[in-house]
C-alpha cells in the first residue's frame, strides 16, 4: 500500500512538473499570431468586458468570475497587443488557446515582454494575477532600471491589490523613494489601500511628512474619503500647516466633502481664520456649493 501512494506522488508530481514544462516551452516558441490563455483572478477584482483593449475596474459590490482571459498578439517575438477580459464575458477571438498555463507561466511570459510596446496592459495584467508572486514583481517594476510609466502603474496596483506587503511597501516608498511625482503617485495608492493602517498613515503624511507637495496630496485624498476622522485632520491642517499653499489646499479638500461636513466647516473657516487668504478661500468654495446654509452666510456677510 505504502508503495502504490509512493508511485502516485510521484507520478503526480511528475505530471505537475510535465505540464509547467510543457507549457512554459509553449511560450517559448510562439510564432507570429494571436495566443490565449486562461489564469485565475482574484474574485473582488472585476474585469470589464466592454472595452476593445480589455478595460477593467476593481469593484468590491460585483464580483468577477476568478478567472482571466488573455489574448496575446505577437510579431517578431515582440508582444505587440495584450486584451484582458473575465472569463464570464470573454468574447471568441480566434486566437489559438494555450492549455495547461500555470499563473507562474503566464506572470513569466509577461514579465518577459514586459518593456515590448504594451507597458501598462503587461503591469495591469501582472497585477490581476492571483498569485502570491504578484506583489513582489509589482515591488521591481516601482524601482529603479524601469520606465516612469511602468514605475506608475506598479505603484498604482501595489495600492489597488490591497495587500498588507504592499502597503508596506508605499510606506517606504513615500518616505525613501527616489522622484517627487512617483512619491506623490504612492500617497494615491495608499489612499485606495483597504488595509486598516492605511488611513491612519495617510494623516500622518499630512501631518508630518516633511515634502509640503506630499502634505498636499495627503490632505487632498483625506478630503476624498470623507470621513468624520478625515475632516478633523483637513481643519487642522488648516490651523496649523506652515505652508500657506498647503492650508489653501486643504480648505479645497474640505470643499469636497459632503455638504453637511464642508458646509459647516468652512463657513466657520470664513467667519473666524486669522489666516486671510484662508478666510478668502472658504469663501469662495462657499460659493460653488449651492447650499441655502452658505447663501444664508454670504448674505450676511453682504448686507452688513
Amino acid at each position: 500500500m505504502k508503495r502504490n501512494l509512493l508511485l502516485l506522488s510521484l507520478l503526480v508530481l511528475f505530471t505537475s512538473t510535465f505540464t509547467s514544462a510543457t507549457s512554459s516551452a509553449q511560450f517559448n516558441s510562439l510564432r507570429d499570431g494571436s495566443y490565449s490563455w486562461i489564469v485565475p483572478t482574484s474574485t473582488r477584482m472585476q474585469i470589464n468586458c466592454w472595452n476593445q483593449y480589455g478595460g477593467f475596474t476593481i469593484n468590491d459590490d460585483v464580483e468577477g468570475s476568478g478567472e482571466m482571459v488573455l489574448v496575446a498578439q505577437m510579431r517578431n517575438d515582440k508582444l505587440v497587443r495584450l486584451h484582458i477580459s473575465d472569463r464570464a464575458c470573454a468574447r471568441e477571438t480566434g486566437a489559438t488557446r494555450l492549455e495547461g498555463v500555470t499563473v507562474d507561466n503566464s506572470l513569466d511570459f509577461l514579465t518577459r515582454h514586459l518593456e515590448d510596446g504594451e507597458e501598462s496592459h503587461v503591469v495591469s495584467a501582472i497585477a490581476l494575477h492571483e498569485s502570491p508572486n504578484a506583489e513582489p514583481l509589482l515591488e521591481r517594476f516601482a524601482g529603479r532600471g524601469y520606465d516612469y510609466d511602468i514605475r506608475e502603474k506598479a505603484v498604482f496596483w501595489l495600492g489597488q491589490r490591497g495587500g498588507e506587503r504592499g502597503f508596506r511597501f508605499l510606506k517606504d516608498f513615500i518616505r525613501n523613494g527616489e522622484g517627487r511625482e512617483l512619491r506623490k503617485k504612492a500617497v494615491f495608492a495608499i489612499s485606495q489601500s483597504p488595509v486598516p493602517e492605511a488611513l491612519p498613515e495617510l494623516i500622518d503624511l499630512a501631518r508630518h511628512h516633511s515634502d509640503s507637495e506630499i502634505r498636499r496630496q495627503a490632505i487632498f485624498w483625506l478630503g476624498q474619503k470623507a470621513g468624520s476622522k478625515a475632516a478633523a485632520e483637513l481643519k487642522s491642517a488648516v490651523d496649523n500647516d506652515p505652508d500657506d499653499d498647503v492650508k489653501e489646499h486643504a480648505v479645497f479638500a474640505i470643499s469636497q466633502l459632503p455638504h453637511d461636513r464642508s458646509v459647516p466647516l468652512l463657513i466657520d473657516l470664513a467667519r473666524n481664520h486669522k489666516n486671510k487668504h484662508v478666510r478668502e478661500k472658504a469663501m469662495f468654495w462657499l460659493s460653488q456649493t449651492g447650499d441655502p446654509r452658505a447663501l444664508d452666510f454670504i448674505e450676511e456677510i453682504l448686507t452688513k
